[in-house]
């Protein structure tokens, strides 16, 4: 089963993360990790065992900037991008997963 890591970038939107938190707790697909990067300082550094906050009075200068930092804390053979502001349905991961299994690609593009 390949691990998954899901990596969150936010900045001043704490009320959204809550959501976007919940939505990833509700997955159905067991082998997952999010990383939450709050730039803005405003979010408890937190730990579970399937995600973290990172909180940094450090700016980054871009969205890229942002991922390349999470990316350095997961060794994760998945990577993907999950937005504060979206709301995802439990099957979300799972569908990545798959899609990327069907393909044998690097890329997923669920049905």
């Amino acid at each position: 089963m390949l691990s998954v890591c899901c990596l969150m970038p936010t900045y001043g939107r704490p009320s959204l993360v809550q959501n976007s938190l919940a939505c990833f707790l509700a997955q159905d697909y067991p082998n997952k990790y999010l990383i939450i990067l709050d730039d803005a300082w405003q979010i408890t550094v937190q730990n579970n065992e399937n995600w973290e906050v990172m909180s940094t009075r450090k700016r980054f200068p871009s969205l890229p900037h942002k991922y390349d930092h999470m990316r350095r804390y997961t060794g994760a053979d998945v990577l993907m991008t999950w937005d504060d502001d979206d709301v995802y349905l439990p099957w979300h991961i799972s569908s990545h997963v798959k899609a990327l299994e069907d393909s044998g690609s690097m890329w997923s593009h669920p049905e």
